[in-house]
């Protein structure tokens, strides 16, 4: 209780407290960081991911499991072309789920699929409304094109 708030409720510390949050802070900083005691399995937490997704089916709850399956993937199991089939069924779950258009669209483009790069691009501009970033997804669109052997569309994009 304080001498000045006789209720107790003070928001002062009595001035005999020890500052609770600086002792809280330098044990936190003394102590070793947290490691856990077994290695992650990635393969059992993408393949959790991927069955809650289709338990979810179609949507943006689906999409997001799968963008975070394709992730594993690709960063932890270094499988990349299954990367790429899980981030295509992310922007097929929800096509209008902008990180799975994009993660889909790096991952095509890392593998050569150009035409997939071009699909992906008119997506994403179709949802887009600001005029210059469509401008700048469709010239995008139009080099995909040119680069998947498809001159004449590129023309047109």
């Amino acid at each position: 209780m304080s001498a000045r708030d006789p209720s107790g409720w003070s928001d002062a510390p009595a001035p005999d407290a020890p500052d609770s949050i600086a002792s809280e802070l330098a044990s936190r900083i003394a102590a070793p960081p947290a490691v856990p005691d077994e290695p992650i399995d990635w393969a059992a937490l993408a393949a959790t991911w991927q069955r809650e997704a289709e338990v979810r089916g179609p949507g943006a709850e689906a999409a997001v499991l799968l963008c975070e399956a394709a992730r594993i993937h690709e960063e932890e199991l270094r499988e990349p072309r299954v990367a790429l089939a899980l981030a295509r069924r992310a922007a097929e779950a929800d096509p209008t789920y902008r990180p799975g258009l994009r993660a889909a669209r790096r991952l095509a483009g890392d593998a050569g699929d150009h035409a997939l790069v071009a699909s992906l691009l008119a997506a994403e501009e179709a949802l887009t409304l600001e005029p210059a970033a469509r401008g700048e997804l469709s010239l995008a669109r139009s080099r995909a094109l040119a680069a998947a052997g498809r001159p004449e569309a590129a023309r047109q994009a």
